[in-house]
């Protein structure tokens, strides 16, 4: 499961600025969440709002015109490289082959999101290989029709709404949740518990920490061996999760039907804090 800084750590720097994702990196975020507009000459900025207080909009400003607080895209995925994923939410209508154009560029990991579900559309049509997401505020009936009608991979899904049969169908559909915005400890540990893909946080080194303190006190039992699917009910993780954070932490590629010894079962579980024994 993704430790999500959501704007980077508000808590503590302005929002969507480089100083606020520098801090969420040195807190142990697995992931980085920002929004992003284009300015008149085509830049793609990193901004919540339609304008900065006492300032024209800024799509219809030139990049330098703008506060010097206001990062472009670019300069966050350099600041990132490759150290924890970006997602990218779509703010301004029609900067998506701007978006892609950054995205291609670079070398860290990342995904689109937006309220507008046809971002995620626009997106796939021009770059089929970068993940998108929808973000929903609202429990759908059939949640994961609105999946496939975007054609997305991530379901953004405010808090309050997530259950498990809002999360089993959301895995049924090969799709992954993100929960947003959690900076209660124990509603993140209830949220994990249902098996959720993602956290979007405020704060996230205090959910980091939470997280490590609460494996670090944890002992499994294991047999010799055991498959991917096997070790992820053990750990009570996704499989999905155990597979990308072998690959980010260990360099080890496994799949999730791959049997594992018991060397690599120690190896993968240390990454989630877990400590096994035969």
């Amino acid at each position: 499961m993704q430790i999500i800084a959501h704007r980077g750590t508000p808590r503590h720097h302005p929002e969507n600025t480089l100083a606020g994702f520098a801090q969420a990196l040195a807190d142990g975020a697995d992931a980085i969440e920002l929004d992003v507009r284009r300015t008149a000459d085509g830049v793609v900025v990193v901004h919540h709002d339609a304008a900065s207080p006492g300032s024209p909009p800024i799509d219809t400003l030139p990049a330098t015109a703008l506060l010097h607080s206001i990062p472009t895209l670019a300069a966050v995925l350099a600041l990132v490289d490759g150290r924890a994923t970006v997602y990218v939410e779509v703010k301004q209508p029609g900067i998506e082959a701007d978006v892609v154009g950054v995205l291609a560029g670079a070398a860290t990991p990342a995904a689109v999101h937006a309220f507008d579900h046809r971002v995620a559309t626009r997106v796939t049509a021009l770059s089929p290989d970068t993940p998108t997401g929808v973000l929903m505020s609202s429990y759908v009936i059939d949640p994961v029709a609105v999946l496939r009608a975007a054609g997305a991979r991530d379901w953004w899904q405010e808090w309050p709404m997530i259950d498990a049969t809002l999360v089993t169908s959301i895995h049924g559909a090969g799709g992954r949740v993100i929960a947003w915005t959690v900076n209660d400890p124990q509603v993140a540990a209830r949220l994990a518990a249902l098996g959720v893909d993602g956290i979007c946080t405020d704060v996230p080194g205090v959910l980091t920490q939470s997280f490590r303190a609460e494996h670090a006190r944890t002992t499994v039992r294991v047999s010799e061996f055991a498959t991917v699917h096997e070790l992820a009910a053990i750990l009570k993780l996704p499989a999905s999760q155990i597979v990308s954070d072998a690959l980010k932490h260990l360099n080890l590629l496994v799949t999730v039907n791959q049997r594992l010894d018991f060397d690599q079962i120690e190896l993968i579980a240390g990454v989630f804090g877990f400590t096994v024994i035969r």
